[in-house]
């Protein structure tokens, strides 16, 4: 979440705008904190994707954020820190990758939703 809020602060810096995200380095409490007029179940270019990790069917307090670049009507293409460049679900990555996700939940990796930001 550091690296989507940092990207964040400094478009809004450049803009002029006040950045409308809660503070937090928490996945799940940027989903919980930001207001629902934000929340959206559809990608918007800019919009931030937010995960909720899963284990043995049960939901856990971890999740993951991307920043979305592009989408079609079944998959998105963020840009996500802490992650891998190759496939599957890696939190704890070595650098910042464009990655291809689906729109639809796995077991263990449940889209939230995206924040639209600038709508």
């Amino acid at each position: 979440v550091g690296f989507i809020q940092f990207c964040i602060d400094e478009v809004c810096t450049l803009s002029h705008v006040r950045n409308p995200l809660p503070k937090t380095e928490h996945s799940l409490t940027l989903w919980d904190k930001t207001p629902k007029h934000l929340k959206s179940q559809t990608p918007s270019r800019g919009a931030i994707a937010v995960w909720q990790f899963y284990r043995e069917g049960k939901p856990t307090m971890q999740g993951h954020v991307g920043l979305v670049n592009n989408f079609t009507p079944t998959t998105f293409f963020s840009i996500e820190a802490n992650t891998s460049s190759g496939t599957g679900i890696s939190r704890e990555g070595d650098g910042v990758y464009m990655r291809m996700r689906s729109r639809k939940s796995t077991d263990s990796f449940k889209l939230l939703g995206f924040i639209q930001i600038w709508a």
